[in-house]
């Protein structure tokens, strides 16, 4: 049985790393492709938990993942936010490979390829996800459409909760200017910019994560930023979209993409390294259609 968030009040959350029981923490499955694996909440309106790399988990489970959106300030709705409403999931279609599957809370899938696409209502904004994951990577394509005019005041079309042991970050903007930086755990935002492509490290495990945007999403406020959180909360990545204060009835955003590509190497090699990643991405889509 499918189990939804109904309540969750924001004082009763919880910022802790749950570990290998962290299927057990929630109604939760893992999706695993190697070297990747990920975790998705059914409580939490099928958003992702934790992503996994070769065994490290660089996303954490101390903060929500998903499309977050919110008609005035503070207001949000989606995944574990609920003080503007509730997330309200239309469909959610899981496949390993190419055979449909039901999920079942605790239960790992694994294969060689698996997608899921779900549909899902912030107030009046209809989102469309599909993620695809397989050996070289994590792929996530989004639209959205307003089925009503919907007042808006922010819309995190990305936001992903990186573990807070990560120590560098790196990015490259919209304009091409490199941009790089250390985390320091002081709640301040890094990169703000419009990017290509941003990425961040821990070298304790020597790993890190690459977030390749096929064509540049516009933001706005802090636009693509971290969130710059101390253990054991996060460096919260976020994308935080441009959009109208009032979203006319009919418009529609999309599609968009975000690849995201492990990253395994020697600590004073990693920034090199994920320079050549992104480089090889474009190279083998330089119009960005893969969206």
């Amino acid at each position: 049985m499918r189990r939804t968030l109904l309540m969750f009040p924001a004082a009763l959350f919880l910022w802790t790393y749950l570990g290998g029981d962290a299927l057990a923490a929630e109604d939760r499955f893992a999706l695993v492709v190697e070297p990747y694996e990920v975790e998705v909440s059914m409580t939490y309106a099928d958003t992702i938990r934790r992503i996994i790399f070769e065994g490290e988990a660089i996303g954490r489970d101390t903060g929500f993942y998903g499309t977050i959106f919110a008609a005035d300030p503070g207001k949000f709705i989606g995944a574990g936010h609920t003080e503007g409403g509730l997330e309200k999931v239309e469909s959610f279609d899981l496949r390993v490979g190419k055979k449909k599957v039901e999920p079942e809370s605790g239960k790992r899938y694994t294969g060689k390829s698996i997608t899921y696409e779900k549909s899902s209502l912030l107030d009046h904004l209809r989102v469309h996800v599909k993620l695809e994951l397989t050996r070289d990577g994590i792929v996530m394509h989004k639209t959205w459409e307003a089925l009503e005019d919907q007042k808006a005041k922010s819309l995190y079309l990305y936001q992903f909760c990186w573990s807070a042991d990560t120590k560098e970050w790196i990015g490259e903007c919209a304009d091409g200017e490199m941009k790089e930086g250390a985390f320091l755990d002081d709640k301040g935002w890094r990169l703000q910019s419009d990017v290509k492509w941003t990425a961040l490290y821990d070298p304790a495990i020597e790993k890190g994560m690459l977030m390749y945007y096929p064509k540049v999403i516009l933001g706005n406020m802090h636009k693509s930023v971290y969130w710059d959180q101390p253990p054991p909360r996060y460096h919260k990545y976020y994308l935080m979209m441009d959009i109208p204060a009032l979203i006319p009835k009919g418009m529609k955003s999309g599609p968009h993409a975000i690849i995201m590509k492990g990253i395994s190497t020697k600590p004073g090699k990693w920034k090199d390294e994920v320079k050549k990643m992104a480089s090889q991405l474009r190279k083998n889509d330089p119009k960005g259609t893969n969206e």
